[in-house]
């Protein structure tokens, strides 16, 4: 099994929440996700870190208040420090002119949250193969 890596979740739904948790679990209970309830708190948050320190990954919800998802990623993508992490955008949303927006934003992918947890289960396995442990970029 692959080691655990930092994972940041920007999701202000707290069953969504739980369940990306028990996803991650069931496919790698190694990663550290860290949850922030709109934009602002993750942008507080990543302003303290070293780059060595930011995280591998970043999930990202689109409708939420304070700071919604497509702030948060033009910031991210305007942000020289922040644009080697991967953005998925995870949402309810499937809507194209969303798709369109958040992949012209820079997203790396648009995903949309599974009706069945089972499904979820799968789209995390995918995700943690690919984006944690395949891809390389900036931050592993």
């Amino acid at each position: 099994m692959v080691t655990g890596q930092d994972v940041y979740v920007v999701e202000d739904d707290a069953e969504d929440r739980f369940l990306l948790q028990l996803a991650f679990q069931r496919c790698n209970p190694n990663h550290r996700l860290s949850y922030f309830g709109h934009g602002e708190e993750l942008l507080s948050h990543l302003e303290g870190l070293a780059e060595a320190q930011l995280p591998a990954l970043i999930i990202l919800d689109l409708n939420m208040p304070i700071m919604d998802g497509y702030e948060t990623l033009e910031w991210l993508r305007r942000t020289q420090k922040y644009r080697v992490i991967p953005v998925l955008t995870y949402t309810t949303s499937e809507n194209p002119d969303d798709v369109e927006t958040i992949y012209r934003l820079g997203t790396n992918a648009f995903l949309t949250k599974p009706a069945q947890f089972s499904t979820l289960v799968t789209m995390v396995e995918h995700l943690d193969r690919y984006w944690l442990q395949q891809v390389k970029n900036g931050r592993n």
